[in-house]
């Protein structure tokens, strides 16, 4: 069932012409005043992003937080204001699955709103949302139409719909500083047993990316593969998945370590380590745009 409902929370009483920040360094997150748009944005590795955002923008910053369940986001929206008090934002209720026209007039009235607003120094755009598929059948058996309809609907159709509506308003012309962030995934890279509708989904949204990184050189692009991070998608590996192994791996004991070893993984992370990463690849940018880096790759990599 599809649900929209547009929230516009605004705290700056005076509209103004759009004139982003041509001039600002082509670097780092810390200390700006940016553009933060997150989609699954009401837990996990999504809701960290955005703290941890609010936590280091400059006073003024905007958000524009998405997903499904509005009373988390509310309470996101708390946290955000917590930690950066002048901070704005905007919650849009949605669901990536069913991205209609409805939903895409909301966004673009959202967009509109924040761009006659105010300025940035920088957009940061992190395609967070998305579901981990059928893991319990073996890719022979992944033959229902519209399960993989809706599967790549909500995982990669939409992302590139609402990516592109995005970047429509925050052109280079506007902002020069436009970080695009997708959770990426070694499964695009790699196959594992179990994972394969999740691979398809990842692998197609990395090819997406890096042709978009070779198209608009303006941008910077990043495939970031956050590891094996303790959310609710872990518990349904553990519990779902068709093999063995792969669930004793992602079964956690009591010292908070798998039962098994598997090449899927080297340990369980929490959200806030891998952000904490995240943000200081994005700080450092030092990266190809385009690139996929993993939790696990080493700092000179980064």
């Amino acid at each position: 069932l599809f649900v929209f409902m547009l929230v516009v929370h605004t705290d700056t009483p005076v509209p103004k012409k759009v004139h982003f920040s041509p001039t600002m360094p082509h670097r780092k997150l810390e200390g700006k005043k940016s553009l933060f748009i997150v989609t699954g944005a009401s837990r996990g590795i999504g809701r960290e992003i955005v703290q941890q955002c609010a936590a280091r923008a400059a006073d003024g910053s905007a958000f524009l937080i998405t997903a499904r369940n509005e009373a988390a986001l509310i309470e996101v929206k708390t946290e955000i204001k917590n930690l950066n008090k002048n901070a704005r934002v905007w919650i849009v209720v949605c669901d990536m699955g069913d991205l209609n026209d409805e939903a895409k007039k909301g966004f673009d009235t959202v967009m509109r709103e924040l761009t006659e607003r105010d300025t940035f120094d920088a957009l940061f755009l992190f395609h967070n949302a998305g579901y981990l598929g059928d893991v319990s059948k073996k890719a022979l058996k992944l033959n229902d139409v519209e399960n993989w309809s809706d599967f790549l609907n909500a995982n990669f159709v939409n992302m590139v719909l609402l990516n592109n509506l995005i970047l429509k308003w925050i052109t280079n012309l506007t902002c020069h500083n436009r970080y695009i962030i997708n959770m990426s995934s070694i499964l695009a890279v790699q196959g594992f047993a179990s994972f394969t509708q999740h691979a398809c989904g990842k692998a197609a949204r990395e090819a997406f990316f890096r042709g978009l990184a070779a198209e608009e050189p303006h941008l910077r692009v990043l495939n970031y593969a956050p590891g094996p991070v303790l959310t609710d998608m872990y518990k349904i590996v553990q519990e779902k998945s068709y093999d063995p192994v792969i669930r004793n791996a992602y079964t956690v004991n009591e010292n908070g370590n798998s039962a098994a070893k598997s090449d899927v993984h080297n340990a369980q992370l929490t959200p806030e380590q891998t952000v904490t990463k995240l943000i200081r690849i994005l700080n450092d940018d030092q990266y190809e745009s385009g690139a996929h880096i993993d939790y696990f790759d080493d700092e000179e990599q980064n």
